[in-house]
């Protein structure tokens, strides 16, 4: 449904986060146009529903694209600049100033964009990101916000907390722990109990799906909990700079079993679960190598990103059958009892 302008320009107020009176009726309205143009400009495109312009090579043009700047805070994030809203009052997130010059930031940006269109294929909720070129000629990563309106993200080094003994310290980054520790954290704030398990099952599946990427950096700081008054869904993944062997010094992974952080293993140890084995096949059919590095004009990046899903899927893909091979000899012998 259209907002009116009344709603609109107080919408657009508060994600800018600035001190303006909201308006009230028609005089405010009136006056407000007069001494905001930009703001009448923006309303007029949304209602036209104009989307961001184009470059050639598919990038947003803010030189060209309406849009406005917000004054929300990005946290304690060294990446990230700012956020900017488009006149559908979509914002999104302005990651950092990067060169498709400089061959480090061109793999960490084709790395965020391929993990988003690798979820599409998947259905594994991912920020979306988009390289957009600002007034100066500067490219800049973007990425959609995703929480909706009286969302707050909770960081998962926030939610995780560090073990006391310090043999045990080493389990920060195992699924067993942190799982337990997403579970403890919910049920303090007794959050119901089947999205509890929503949040658990889908964070085992963010998980292996960081593995089909060769994430190395997946420290809890890199997951969150998204959460509204009695409500809790995992966040979406994001900030994929270092993945498909772009390296975190040293690389940080989620393991099971102690220290076993390869697919098999992961494999191994969640296929007692039916659900994860009946989504394994599903997962592996819908991946199209293909289709999601068509648009990248690089061969050299992009024969990175199909030798190593590829190897991956070869990976997932065996030992799903060895599982399945290992679950049917069980049984037989238990039938054989």
């Amino acid at each position: 449904m259209t907002l009116n302008k009344i709603d609109y320009y107080n919408k657009l107020i508060s994600l800018q986060d600035i001190s303006k009176d909201r308006i009230k009726d028609e005089r405010e309205l009136e006056q407000f146009e007069q001494s905001n143009k930009l703001y009448k400009s923006m309303y007029e495109s949304y209602v036209q529903e104009l989307g961001p312009e184009l470059t050639d090579d598919g990038f947003i043009d803010l030189e060209e694209t309406k849009y406005l700047p917000s004054s929300r805070g990005v946290g304690n994030s060294n990446f990230a600049s700012g956020w900017i809203i488009f006149p559908n009052l979509t914002t999104y997130l302005i990651k950092s100033n990067i060169s498709l010059d400089d061959e480090e930031n061109k793999k960490w940006i084709y790395n965020n964009i391929v993990a988003y269109k690798l979820s599409k294929q998947i259905d594994i909720p991912v920020a979306e990101y988009l390289i957009a070129t600002d007034k100066l000629g500067e490219n800049i990563l973007i990425s959609q916000n995703f929480l909706n309106d009286n969302e707050e993200l909770i960081s998962g080094d926030s939610i995780v907390k560090r073990p006391k003994n310090i043999f045990k310290q080493k389990d920060i980054n195992s699924m067993e722990y942190v799982i337990e520790q997403i579970d403890k954290w919910c049920k303090l704030r007794n959050f119901p109990m089947e999205q509890i398990e929503h949040v658990k099952k889908d964070f085992i599946k963010q998980s292996l799906f960081n593995k089909i990427l060769n994430r190395t950096d997946e420290t809890n700081r890199n997951f969150g909990l998204i959460v509204s008054k009695g409500n809790v869904r995992l966040a979406p993944g994001f900030d994929y700079d270092h993945s498909f062997s772009t390296m975190k010094i040293p690389p940080v992974r989620k393991t099971v079993r102690g220290n076993d952080s390869s697919i098999e293993g992961f494999v191994k140890y969640y296929g007692e679960m039916k659900w994860f084995r009946d989504w394994i096949p599903e997962l592996i059919s819908n991946i199209n190598i293909e289709e999601i590095i068509k648009d990248i004009n690089l061969p050299d990046i992009s024969y990175v990103y199909r030798n190593m899903i590829t190897e991956n899927l070869k990976e997932l893909n065996n030992a799903y059958h060895y599982m399945e091979s290992d679950l049917k000899d069980n049984s037989r012998i238990n039938d054989e009892r």
